[in-house]
């Protein structure tokens, strides 16, 4: 539930007023989403939002521009649905004397509660129906009591479609010197002052009267009287701080259009006293001063001082919220007047009024030029205007063969004009060749891959057309139905050249006869968006719109149907709600800036918007000064991280240097390249660091390994004191690779000396292991000596042992139990020579022996032998670190004991 107590409590409190008036309270509540186009159409009716919560705000109007307001809402939702309740009810609208300004409404309807609505609904106050059923075209429905609401006959209210809901809201600024017209000064200051003013007025595309005494400007809109409030207190401000300049003070008036008539006898109908109001600031009733907004604050006139109300009169200066944003509005852009200007009516193909659709210049081009859309982006916007007289001189002589001639070109002039008859591509001759060859079904990609000209007699047809040989191409394409009775391109390019003739009835049905034998949707939403174009310039927009809606659903992607819903609304008159369209058209493209600010076909809400546009051209002009800063910090960064040699920082160099020179560029889409660029750029090179990192780091683990197993080979080299040169490489990998697994390295300084330090410590572990070898050789061969000397020792122990065993037993068996032989008579005889004799062939058979067993278990022993001392060594360190940090850790309580007592006795 939404309750209207909730938005009465945020409102100031005015304990004693200075003024009262008496109006309406529009309550507001919606869901979802709020289009942006919904308060800007209140604001333009003279709606002051007073309070806001979450979905629901208070409004409060002074006159029945509410129901005009409610009205042209109503109407709008019938093209676009929105979840949205109002609420009409009586209000007094409250000044404090600090100029703090509230509302008040009735007890009984202070608490009044509602849901979340789920359609649009008016709902009319009984003291307001009269006031809402006055305006032709509106009429009041009962409606059954709402739960929450308060007990009243509320009526809804329904609006006629087929009437105009325009504001009536308007002023005539009433601008005059003060002083005597005679005196010279007076003549000089007030030519200066209009010198100044003049090209405000032509910017803003306004009408005016002049003569020596008085400058009347009528002034149809809210947006366009600040604006031109803006400009006059800045002009002002200007002329002051020119040296040069001859100031002279002027009084600035808007009075409401009401009952008076744009005539010079204006300023005598008004009842002032000219020479005692503020110079230089205008002057407006408080009524109209206070809808100005945020961007003013409302001054007393001392004039008025004694008889105070709310149509009295009051000047307005720029509050500190208005001087931190006093460029808004100031967008300028002006268009080629010889391109824009003409009687006719609007040219199918391109939307000019100075030519028709037969001589339309876009029928020399035969495709596509997407790329234009990327030129434009690299012009200043404050170039533009200066483009456009660019433009102008070239079409001086003939403007129709000049466009045709700018056409084709690289220039400035070229690209704009190129760039002006490319938004209406989707009505041109191009267009259809395109989507004839076209073989994709979504129009995401359609015309990346085009196929051949295929088809007798259409591609002639197309060709004789663009060639204005209109009769030629009739009989082609007669010959083309009778060819392909079922094809769609006959028919598309017989509906341009009904529209050529005039005959719009024809051209129509023949681009629905094409939308209905089209068979990708990339085909049908062309044809209604050609439909769309068909009622657009016959002024039939809310067909045309209900066809550009048709083309959005046939073709998600593509944005230009949109585009021309917001186009159409514009012509109608409803700008406000357009702009919330090209907003987010912005938003989802950004070349839809440039295309919204050289589209003459907005004319009629030009200044409106482009002056909404100068907000999201201000918010991307600050996220572009961001970027740039953000850019060279990265390109800083990117030399502190990386050397001029790394692949990443070559291409990272190349991409900056790319992104510097958008970043000169003041264009939105540069803006947001720029943006963007940056963005995507920062998060590489952070991943990129990252992974950077990781390498190292892991690099740094596997030299680590490296170098441990060599410490563990090196170790048991039995003459380290000839060790000198591999201990002194040695400790200088241990050094480099223990500081760079302590340091933090996501610091560029670190990042970058590791980077250094790893290629030195590879090549010297690379030495280290070469050296390896050769300790490895001497240390294997002294350990193989020592195997062999120590099992040749036990052997040859053995093999004495059994000498010194087996000679007396051969003896004895010599003597007592062989046989007297020769034999037997050499052993007795050379018993001592055999004895040694023997001990030669036992040590003999023992070296070899333990050669072979040596040999056979090296392997094993060695790992056996090495593995025990590692193990060994390793646990001495481990428990060496416990034993370290248990002294640690009683030091530290014996260090906290002792802090204890020292402040027991400093107590």
């Amino acid at each position: 539930m939404y309750s209207l107590t909730e938005l009465l409590d945020n409102l100031p409190s005015v304990k004693q007023s200075r003024m009262v008036s008496s109006g309406y309270g529009l309550w507001m509540v919606w869901s979802g989403q709020l289009s942006k186009a919904l308060p800007q159409t209140l604001e333009e009716h003279a709606g002051l939002r007073m309070a806001g919560a979450p979905s629901q705000a208070l409004w409060f109007f002074s006159n029945r521009e509410v129901f005009k307001a409610l009205a042209r809402l109503q109407i709008w939702s019938r093209l676009n649905p929105m979840q949205t309740f109002f609420q009409v009810l009586p209000a007094s609208f409250l000044v404090g004397w600090d100029m703090e300004t509230s509302v008040s409404v009735a007890a009984d309807l202070s608490s009044q509660e509602v849901i979340g609505p789920g359609g649009f609904e008016a709902l009319i106050h009984p003291k307001c129906q009269e006031a809402a059923a006055s305006i032709p075209g509106l009429e009041m429905e009962p409606v059954n009591q709402a739960t929450g609401l308060a007990p009243a006959e509320w009526k809804r209210m329904a609006a006629d479609p087929g009437q105009s809901y325009e504001s009536s809201l308007g002023w005539y600024v009433i601008i005059r010197p003060l002083g005597n017209s005679q005196d010279r000064d007076f003549v000089n200051g007030w030519r200066t002052f209009f010198s100044r003013v003049e090209p405000v007025l032509r910017r803003m595309g306004l009408k005016y009267l002049y003569n020596e005494s008085t400058l009347i400007v009528p002034i149809e809109s809210l947006r366009v009287l600040r604006g031109f409030c803006k400009d006059v207190i800045a002009t002002v401000k200007e002329i002051k701080s020119d040296q040069e300049a001859l100031y002279w003070p002027c009084v600035v008036v808007a009075v409401g259009k009401e009952g008076f008539h744009f005539n010079e006898d204006l300023p005598k109908k008004v009842n002032l006293e000219w020479k005692r109001l503020t110079p230089d600031y205008p002057h407006l009733s408080y009524r109209h001063a206070f809808l100005l907004g945020d961007d003013f604050k409302v001054n007393q006139v001392a004039y008025f001082s004694d008889r105070l109300g709310i149509d009295n009169w009051c000047y307005v200066t720029i509050s500190k919220e208005g001087e931190a944003g006093s460029e808004g509005g100031r967008l300028q852009v002006e268009l080629p007047k010889r391109m824009v200007a003409g009687t006719a009516n609007e040219c199918f193909y391109c939307g000019l009024k100075n030519h028709a659709p037969a001589e339309c210049p876009s029928r020399q081009l035969r495709s596509a030029h997407p790329e234009v859309w990327e030129k434009l982006a690299h012009i200043n916007l404050e170039e533009f205007s200066d483009v456009s007289k660019e433009v102008d001189e070239a079409l001086q002589q003939e403007p129709l063969q000049g466009m045709g001639k700018l056409l084709h070109g690289e220039g400035r002039p070229n690209v704009l004009v190129q760039a002006m008859f490319e938004n209406t591509l989707p009505f041109q001759i191009r267009m259809l060749r395109r989507v004839w060859r076209s073989r994709g079904k979504d129009w995401q990609g359609a015309f990346d891959t085009l196929g051949p000209e295929e088809g007798e007699f259409i591609w002639a047809a197309m060709e004789a057309l663009r060639k204005d040989n209109q009769s030629n191409a009739e009989t082609l394409l007669g010959n083309a139905m009778v060819r392909y009775p079922r094809s769609y391109q006959p028919r598309s390019l017989q509906s341009l050249i009904y529209m050529e003739s005039g005959d719009l009835e024809q051209a129509f049905f023949y681009l629905q006869e094409s939308e209905r034998l089209g068979y990708t949707p990339v085909q049908r939403a062309t044809f209604f968006v050609m439909q769309g174009r068909a009622q657009e310039i016959q002024f039939e927009f809310e067909k045309a719109i209900s066809l550009y809606k048709q083309a959005e659903q046939q073709a998600k992607a593509w944005l230009d149907p949109l585009y021309r819903q917001a186009v159409c609304l514009v012509k109608m008159g409803f700008t406000e709600q357009a702009m919330g369209i090209l907003q987010d058209l912005v938003e989802r493209d950004p070349t839809f800036f440039n295309r919204i600010v050289i589209d003459p076909e907005l004319d009629r809400g030009r200044f409106a918007i482009l002056s909404s546009m100068w907000d999201v051209w201000q918010e991307a002009r600050d996220e572009a000064e961001k970027a740039r800063n953000q850019l060279n910090d990265l390109n800083s960064k990117l030399h502190q991280w990386f050397p001029p040699d790394h692949e990443f920082m070559e291409s990272a160099g190349e991409r900056v240097e790319r992104l510097n020179r958008l970043s000169k560029v003041d264009n939105y889409v540069a803006y947001q390249r720029l943006r963007q660029g940056v963005s995507v750029l920062a998060k590489e090179m952070q991943e990129k660091v990252e992974n950077e990192i990781r390498v190292v780091e892991k690099r740094v683990k596997t030299l680590l390994e490296r170098l441990m197993e060599v410490q563990r080979e090196a170790s048991w080299f039995p003459f380290p004191k000839l060790l000198r040169e591999f201990n002194r490489d040695f400790n200088f990998c241990v050094e480099k690779l223990n500081w760079m697994k302590t340091q933090q390295l996501q610091v560029a300084d670190n990042f970058r000396k590791a980077q250094g330090f790893l290629g030195e410590v590879e090549d010297r572990l690379h030495v280290l292991q070469g050296r390896l070898v050769t300790l490895r050789v001497i240390r294997d061969a002294t350990l193989f000596i020592l195997l062999l000397g120590r099992n040749f020792i036990w052997m040859e122990l053995v093999g004495l042992g059994l000498a010194l065993v087996l000679v007396p037993l051969i003896v004895y068996l010599s003597q007592n139990v062989l046989d007297e032989s020769w034999a037997t008579d050499l052993v007795l005889k050379q018993k001592w020579q055999l004895q040694k004799g023997l001990v030669l062939v036992l040590s003999i058979v023992a070296m070899a022996a333990a050669a072979l067993k040596t040999a056979i278990m090296f392997d094993r022993k060695k790992n056996q032998i090495f593995n025990e001392e590692f193990d060994k060594e390793r646990s001495g360190r481990k428990s060496r670190k416990q034993k370290d940090k248990r002294a640690k850790k009683a030091a530290g309580k014996k260090k906290g004991g002792t802090q204890a007592k020292a402040r027991g006795r400093s107590r």
